[in-house]
Protein backbone atom coordinates (compact mmCIF):
# COMPACT_ATOMS: atom_id res chain seq x y z
CA UNK A 1 0.00 0.00 0.00
CA UNK A 2 1.21 3.59 -0.85
CA UNK A 3 0.56 5.70 2.50
CA UNK A 4 0.88 9.77 2.28
CA UNK A 5 1.41 11.12 5.83
CA UNK A 6 0.78 14.56 6.17
CA UNK A 7 2.21 16.27 9.77
CA UNK A 8 3.21 19.66 11.04
CA UNK A 9 5.23 18.03 13.65
CA UNK A 10 8.21 15.82 13.51
CA UNK A 11 11.81 15.14 14.27
CA UNK A 12 13.87 16.93 14.98
CA UNK A 13 11.12 18.30 16.99
CA UNK A 14 10.52 16.03 19.99
CA UNK A 15 6.90 15.23 21.62
CA UNK A 16 4.78 12.41 21.39
CA UNK A 17 3.00 13.21 18.04
CA UNK A 18 6.56 13.30 16.57
CA UNK A 19 7.37 9.70 18.05
CA UNK A 20 3.99 8.35 17.02
CA UNK A 21 4.55 9.42 13.60
CA UNK A 22 7.85 7.89 13.13
CA UNK A 23 7.19 4.70 15.12
CA UNK A 24 3.99 4.04 12.69
CA UNK A 25 6.04 4.92 9.62
CA UNK A 26 9.05 2.86 10.10
CA UNK A 27 6.88 -0.34 11.08
CA UNK A 28 4.65 0.13 8.04
CA UNK A 29 7.95 0.06 5.84
CA UNK A 30 9.44 -3.06 7.43
CA UNK A 31 5.70 -4.56 6.36
CA UNK A 32 6.40 -3.48 2.93
CA UNK A 33 4.52 -0.88 2.67
CA UNK A 34 5.59 2.26 0.80
CA UNK A 35 5.20 5.27 3.14
CA UNK A 36 5.78 9.23 2.22
CA UNK A 37 5.93 11.52 5.17
CA UNK A 38 5.22 15.15 4.41
CA UNK A 39 6.64 17.30 7.40
CA UNK A 40 8.47 20.82 7.95
CA UNK A 41 11.89 21.54 6.75
CA UNK A 42 13.74 22.05 10.23
CA UNK A 43 17.29 24.57 10.57
CA UNK A 44 20.32 23.07 11.86
CA UNK A 45 19.89 24.89 14.86
CA UNK A 46 16.67 23.01 15.64
CA UNK A 47 19.30 19.92 15.26
CA UNK A 48 21.59 21.71 17.73
CA UNK A 49 19.09 22.57 20.22
CA UNK A 50 18.29 19.28 21.30
CA UNK A 51 21.79 17.54 20.49
CA UNK A 52 20.84 15.61 17.79
CA UNK A 53 22.73 14.87 14.48
CA UNK A 54 22.14 17.13 11.72
CA UNK A 55 20.86 14.56 9.62
CA UNK A 56 17.49 13.33 8.69
CA UNK A 57 15.94 10.72 11.06
CA UNK A 58 16.27 6.63 9.53
CA UNK A 59 13.10 4.85 9.30
CA UNK A 60 14.14 2.31 6.73
CA UNK A 61 14.26 2.18 2.83
CA UNK A 62 10.29 2.25 2.33
CA UNK A 63 10.15 5.36 4.49
CA UNK A 64 10.66 8.71 2.11
CA UNK A 65 10.59 11.74 3.94
CA UNK A 66 9.57 14.87 2.29
CA UNK A 67 10.51 18.30 3.85
CA UNK A 68 8.78 21.72 2.90
CA UNK A 69 9.93 24.90 3.81
CA UNK A 70 9.22 26.36 6.77
CA UNK A 71 10.30 28.65 9.57
CA UNK A 72 10.51 29.22 13.23
CA UNK A 73 7.22 29.67 15.12
CA UNK A 74 7.77 30.92 18.84
CA UNK A 75 6.07 27.83 20.73
CA UNK A 76 6.26 26.52 24.45
CA UNK A 77 8.46 23.32 22.64
CA UNK A 78 11.03 25.99 21.47
CA UNK A 79 11.44 23.57 18.53
CA UNK A 80 7.70 24.38 16.85
CA UNK A 81 8.02 24.98 12.56
CA UNK A 82 5.15 26.46 10.61
CA UNK A 83 5.27 25.70 6.97
CA UNK A 84 3.14 26.93 4.00
CA UNK A 85 0.14 24.80 3.11
CA UNK A 86 0.50 25.85 -0.65
CA UNK A 87 3.15 23.49 -2.19
CA UNK A 88 3.69 20.82 -4.36
CA UNK A 89 3.59 16.74 -3.92
CA UNK A 90 4.72 16.54 -7.45
CA UNK A 91 3.70 13.23 -9.02
CA UNK A 92 3.62 11.43 -5.88
CA UNK A 93 -0.18 9.50 -5.90
CA UNK A 94 -1.45 7.09 -2.41
CA UNK A 95 -3.29 4.52 -1.88
CA UNK A 96 -4.94 6.38 1.36
CA UNK A 97 -3.30 9.91 3.01
CA UNK A 98 -3.13 10.35 6.72
CA UNK A 99 -3.05 13.63 8.32
CA UNK A 100 -1.93 14.58 11.60
CA UNK A 101 -2.23 17.69 12.62
CA UNK A 102 -5.26 20.48 11.70
CA UNK A 103 -3.11 23.14 10.45
CA UNK A 104 -0.61 23.86 7.41
CA UNK A 105 0.56 20.49 6.25
CA UNK A 106 -2.36 18.81 7.71
CA UNK A 107 -4.54 21.16 5.38
CA UNK A 108 -2.56 20.56 2.35
CA UNK A 109 -3.00 16.82 2.96
CA UNK A 110 -6.40 17.14 3.21
CA UNK A 111 -6.37 19.31 0.32
CA UNK A 112 -4.71 16.89 -2.40
CA UNK A 113 -7.26 14.15 -1.10
CA UNK A 114 -9.97 15.60 -2.18
CA UNK A 115 -8.89 16.77 -5.46
CA UNK A 116 -7.24 13.21 -6.36
CA UNK A 117 -9.75 11.42 -4.62
CA UNK A 118 -7.81 9.60 -2.33
CA UNK A 119 -9.19 8.18 0.92
CA UNK A 120 -8.46 10.57 3.38
CA UNK A 121 -7.61 9.25 7.81
CA UNK A 122 -6.89 11.98 10.27
CA UNK A 123 -6.29 11.73 13.91
CA UNK A 124 -6.38 14.52 15.98
CA UNK A 125 -3.31 14.60 18.91
CA UNK A 126 -4.65 17.45 20.08
CA UNK A 127 -6.73 18.95 22.86
CA UNK A 128 -6.68 22.17 21.24
CA UNK A 129 -9.23 24.12 23.62
CA UNK A 130 -7.58 23.46 26.64
CA UNK A 131 -4.68 25.90 25.30
CA UNK A 132 -7.09 28.39 26.23
CA UNK A 133 -6.12 28.58 29.64
CA UNK A 134 -2.17 29.30 28.57
CA UNK A 135 -3.60 32.87 27.05
CA UNK A 136 -4.72 35.96 28.21
CA UNK A 137 -8.36 35.84 30.20
CA UNK A 138 -9.94 38.51 27.18
CA UNK A 139 -9.39 35.78 24.46
CA UNK A 140 -9.88 32.71 26.40
CA UNK A 141 -13.52 31.82 24.70
CA UNK A 142 -13.13 33.61 21.36
CA UNK A 143 -10.23 31.41 21.40
CA UNK A 144 -12.01 28.31 22.88
CA UNK A 145 -14.79 28.88 20.21
CA UNK A 146 -12.93 29.59 16.79
CA UNK A 147 -10.63 25.97 17.51
CA UNK A 148 -13.68 23.83 17.99
CA UNK A 149 -15.15 25.23 14.73
CA UNK A 150 -11.97 25.16 12.96
CA UNK A 151 -11.46 21.64 14.14
CA UNK A 152 -14.62 20.36 13.27
CA UNK A 153 -14.91 21.90 10.23
CA UNK A 154 -11.70 20.68 9.40
CA UNK A 155 -11.91 16.76 10.36
CA UNK A 156 -15.71 16.37 9.20
CA UNK A 157 -14.05 16.29 5.51
CA UNK A 158 -12.14 13.04 6.21
CA UNK A 159 -13.73 9.51 5.53
CA UNK A 160 -12.55 8.26 8.82
CA UNK A 161 -11.01 10.06 11.96
CA UNK A 162 -8.86 8.92 14.98
CA UNK A 163 -7.66 9.67 18.10
CA UNK A 164 -6.00 8.57 21.31
CA UNK A 165 -8.44 8.34 23.41
CA UNK A 166 -12.24 8.77 23.36
CA UNK A 167 -12.13 11.89 25.13
CA UNK A 168 -10.95 13.56 22.28
CA UNK A 169 -13.99 11.98 20.03
CA UNK A 170 -16.60 12.96 22.50
CA UNK A 171 -15.42 16.80 22.81
CA UNK A 172 -15.53 16.52 19.04
CA UNK A 173 -18.99 14.98 18.68
CA UNK A 174 -20.36 17.51 21.00
CA UNK A 175 -19.14 19.96 18.85
CA UNK A 176 -20.56 18.69 15.53
CA UNK A 177 -18.37 16.49 14.44
CA UNK A 178 -20.56 13.79 11.83
CA UNK A 179 -17.83 11.21 10.64
CA UNK A 180 -16.86 7.92 11.51
CA UNK A 181 -14.45 7.32 14.56
CA UNK A 182 -12.08 5.21 16.61
CA UNK A 183 -10.25 5.51 19.36
CA UNK A 184 -6.67 4.32 18.43
CA UNK A 185 -3.20 4.14 21.02
CA UNK A 186 -0.24 5.95 19.72
CA UNK A 187 2.90 3.30 19.34
CA UNK A 188 4.91 2.84 22.18
CA UNK A 189 8.17 1.19 21.30
CA UNK A 190 7.82 -1.51 24.38
CA UNK A 191 11.27 -2.71 23.60
CA UNK A 192 13.16 0.05 24.60
CA UNK A 193 10.54 0.95 27.69
CA UNK A 194 10.71 -1.83 29.83
CA UNK A 195 10.61 -3.11 33.38
CA UNK A 196 14.68 -2.85 35.14
CA UNK A 197 16.55 -5.60 35.13
CA UNK A 198 18.98 -6.26 37.57
CA UNK A 199 21.62 -3.53 38.03
CA UNK A 200 19.68 -1.11 35.42
CA UNK A 201 18.27 0.70 38.90
CA UNK A 202 21.79 1.48 40.03
CA UNK A 203 23.42 2.47 37.17
CA UNK A 204 20.50 4.84 36.02
CA UNK A 205 20.84 6.31 39.36
CA UNK A 206 24.56 7.22 39.14
CA UNK A 207 24.31 8.58 35.65
CA UNK A 208 21.49 11.05 36.47
CA UNK A 209 22.68 11.34 40.08
CA UNK A 210 19.36 10.47 41.67
CA UNK A 211 19.01 9.07 45.64
CA UNK A 212 16.16 8.23 47.66
CA UNK A 213 12.18 8.01 46.67
CA UNK A 214 12.37 9.38 43.07
CA UNK A 215 9.04 11.20 41.11
CA UNK A 216 9.55 11.24 37.36
CA UNK A 217 7.95 14.19 35.45
CA UNK A 218 8.68 13.84 31.84
CA UNK A 219 7.64 16.06 28.92
CA UNK A 220 7.77 19.60 27.41
CA UNK A 221 7.85 21.98 30.20
CA UNK A 222 5.14 24.38 29.75
CA UNK A 223 1.98 26.00 31.20
CA UNK A 224 -0.14 23.78 29.86
CA UNK A 225 1.33 20.57 31.43
CA UNK A 226 0.87 22.32 35.21
CA UNK A 227 4.62 21.15 35.32
CA UNK A 228 4.38 23.58 38.58
CA UNK A 229 1.41 21.78 40.20
CA UNK A 230 4.17 18.94 40.15
CA UNK A 231 6.60 21.09 42.03
CA UNK A 232 4.38 22.13 44.58
CA UNK A 233 3.03 19.02 45.21
CA UNK A 234 6.92 17.96 45.51
CA UNK A 235 7.24 20.50 47.86
CA UNK A 236 4.33 19.35 50.35
CA UNK A 237 5.59 15.60 49.74
CA UNK A 238 9.53 16.53 51.01
CA UNK A 239 7.49 17.37 54.72
CA UNK A 240 6.44 13.80 54.97
CA UNK A 241 9.15 11.85 53.37
CA UNK A 242 12.49 13.84 52.99
CA UNK A 243 14.38 11.56 51.31
CA UNK A 244 12.60 12.16 47.93
CA UNK A 245 14.00 13.27 44.66
CA UNK A 246 12.24 15.08 41.91
CA UNK A 247 13.51 14.81 38.24
CA UNK A 248 12.21 16.38 35.58
CA UNK A 249 12.82 14.89 31.96
CA UNK A 250 12.68 17.60 29.15
CA UNK A 251 13.13 21.64 28.02
CA UNK A 252 10.57 24.62 27.28
CA UNK A 253 9.57 27.92 27.19
CA UNK A 254 8.58 27.32 31.10
CA UNK A 255 11.73 25.74 32.35
CA UNK A 256 13.25 29.32 33.65
CA UNK A 257 10.18 29.88 35.81
CA UNK A 258 10.07 26.69 37.43
CA UNK A 259 14.01 26.19 38.24
CA UNK A 260 13.10 30.02 40.11
CA UNK A 261 9.80 28.42 41.69
CA UNK A 262 12.41 25.27 43.15
CA UNK A 263 14.36 28.28 44.66
CA UNK A 264 11.34 29.80 45.94
CA UNK A 265 10.00 26.38 47.52
CA UNK A 266 12.84 25.73 49.29
CA UNK A 267 13.24 22.26 47.31
CA UNK A 268 15.85 23.72 44.69
CA UNK A 269 18.57 20.93 45.96
CA UNK A 270 15.68 17.43 45.86
CA UNK A 271 14.76 18.68 42.37
CA UNK A 272 16.62 17.79 39.03
CA UNK A 273 16.34 19.53 35.47
CA UNK A 274 17.85 16.90 33.56
CA UNK A 275 16.95 18.68 29.97
CA UNK A 276 16.62 17.10 26.80
CA UNK A 277 16.85 13.46 27.10
CA UNK A 278 16.60 10.70 24.35
CA UNK A 279 14.32 7.62 24.27
CA UNK A 280 16.76 5.18 25.96
CA UNK A 281 17.82 7.96 28.10
CA UNK A 282 13.95 8.41 28.99
CA UNK A 283 13.74 4.69 29.78
CA UNK A 284 16.71 5.01 32.12
CA UNK A 285 15.11 7.82 33.84
CA UNK A 286 12.21 5.48 34.42
CA UNK A 287 14.21 2.90 35.89
CA UNK A 288 15.83 5.30 38.08
CA UNK A 289 12.61 6.41 39.76
CA UNK A 290 10.09 4.98 41.60
CA UNK A 291 6.51 7.05 40.81
CA UNK A 292 5.65 9.00 37.50
CA UNK A 293 3.77 12.02 38.36
CA UNK A 294 1.47 14.06 35.71
CA UNK A 295 -0.67 17.42 36.60
CA UNK A 296 -1.06 18.37 32.34
CA UNK A 297 -4.79 19.21 31.33
CA UNK A 298 -3.76 19.21 27.69
CA UNK A 299 -3.06 15.42 26.89
CA UNK A 300 -4.81 13.16 24.45
CA UNK A 301 -3.08 10.50 25.74
CA UNK A 302 0.60 10.96 26.90
CA UNK A 303 2.74 8.65 25.78
CA UNK A 304 5.29 9.48 28.79
CA UNK A 305 2.81 8.01 30.91
CA UNK A 306 2.25 4.98 28.79
CA UNK A 307 6.25 4.47 28.44
CA UNK A 308 6.33 4.78 32.09
CA UNK A 309 3.73 1.74 32.77
CA UNK A 310 5.65 0.05 30.27
CA UNK A 311 8.82 0.64 32.67
CA UNK A 312 6.85 -0.73 35.08
CA UNK A 313 5.77 2.49 37.00
CA UNK A 314 2.58 3.58 38.87
CA UNK A 315 1.25 6.57 38.67
CA UNK A 316 -0.19 9.71 40.28
CA UNK A 317 -2.26 11.75 37.34
CA UNK A 318 -4.28 14.16 37.20
CA UNK A 319 -8.41 13.63 36.69
CA UNK A 320 -8.45 15.50 33.94
CA UNK A 321 -8.87 15.29 29.89
CA UNK A 322 -7.63 11.66 28.50
CA UNK A 323 -5.60 10.59 31.90
CA UNK A 324 -8.59 8.90 33.74
CA UNK A 325 -8.78 6.68 30.24
CA UNK A 326 -5.56 5.23 31.10
CA UNK A 327 -4.69 5.95 35.02
CA UNK A 328 -7.00 3.82 36.92
CA UNK A 329 -7.29 2.41 40.39
CA UNK A 330 -5.09 -0.57 39.53
CA UNK A 331 -1.51 1.37 38.56
CA UNK A 332 -1.64 4.04 40.48
CA UNK A 333 -4.59 6.85 41.25
CA UNK A 334 -6.24 10.10 40.27
CA UNK A 335 -6.28 13.41 42.25
CA UNK A 336 -8.59 16.99 41.13
CA UNK A 337 -7.33 19.55 38.60
CA UNK A 338 -4.41 22.12 40.02
CA UNK A 339 -4.96 20.05 43.91
CA UNK A 340 -1.19 19.68 44.48
CA UNK A 341 -2.12 18.82 48.30
CA UNK A 342 -3.75 15.88 47.36
CA UNK A 343 -1.48 15.11 44.45
CA UNK A 344 0.96 15.39 47.50
CA UNK A 345 -0.95 12.35 49.77
CA UNK A 346 -1.49 10.70 46.75
CA UNK A 347 2.46 10.35 46.38
CA UNK A 348 3.05 10.15 49.55
CA UNK A 349 0.56 7.02 49.91
CA UNK A 350 2.78 5.23 46.97
CA UNK A 351 6.22 6.39 47.77
CA UNK A 352 5.68 4.88 51.71
CA UNK A 353 4.18 1.44 50.41
CA UNK A 354 6.22 -0.21 48.43
CA UNK A 355 4.29 -3.26 48.26
CA UNK A 356 1.64 -1.85 46.75
CA UNK A 357 4.21 0.02 44.61
CA UNK A 358 5.55 -2.93 42.69
CA UNK A 359 1.68 -4.81 42.40
CA UNK A 360 0.46 -1.32 40.44
CA UNK A 361 3.85 -0.90 38.31
CA UNK A 362 3.51 -5.10 37.40
CA UNK A 363 -0.04 -4.12 36.41
CA UNK A 364 0.98 -0.90 34.60
CA UNK A 365 3.58 -3.04 32.32
CA UNK A 366 0.80 -5.41 31.30
CA UNK A 367 -1.64 -2.72 30.45
CA UNK A 368 1.03 -0.95 28.29
CA UNK A 369 2.21 -4.20 26.41
CA UNK A 370 -0.93 -4.05 24.49
CA UNK A 371 0.10 -0.94 23.17
CA UNK A 372 3.03 -2.10 21.39
CA UNK A 373 4.23 -0.89 17.96
CA UNK A 374 3.16 -3.84 16.18
CA UNK A 375 -0.09 -4.14 17.63
CA UNK A 376 -0.99 -0.57 16.85
CA UNK A 377 0.31 -0.92 13.67
CA UNK A 378 -1.91 -3.70 13.06
CA UNK A 379 -4.69 -2.12 14.26
CA UNK A 380 -3.79 0.91 11.37
CA UNK A 381 -3.70 -1.84 8.63
CA UNK A 382 -6.87 -2.71 9.13
CA UNK A 383 -8.36 0.72 8.99
CA UNK A 384 -6.43 1.89 5.95
CA UNK A 385 -7.73 -1.69 4.26
CA UNK A 386 -11.25 -0.40 5.46
CA UNK A 387 -11.31 2.75 4.42
CA UNK A 388 -9.92 2.26 1.35
CA UNK A 389 -12.05 -0.62 0.14
CA UNK A 390 -15.26 1.19 1.09
CA UNK A 391 -14.42 4.06 -1.36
Amino acid sequence: MRIGIFTDHFYPELGGIQDSVAELARELGRRGHKVDIWAPRPSKENFIFVGLPFREIDLGENVHIRRVFSFGFPSSSLQSRVATPFFSIGTATYDVIHVHSFICIGFRGMRVAKRSRTPLIGTDHWAIAEFADCIHWFFEQVFRRATVWWVTWFYNRFDFITAPSTFVLTKKEAGGFIKPYTAVSNPIDTDTFTPAAQGEREYARKKFGLDGKVVACVGRIAPEKKNDVVLRAFAELLRKVPDAMLAFGGHGSFEGEMKVLARELGVRDRVRFLGTLTKQEVAELYHASDVYAIASVSETQSMSLIQAFAAGLSAVGVRWGAIPEYLNAERGSLFERDDHYQMAKQLEALLTDEKKRKRFGANAAAFARKFSVQAVVSEWEKIYTKVVDTR
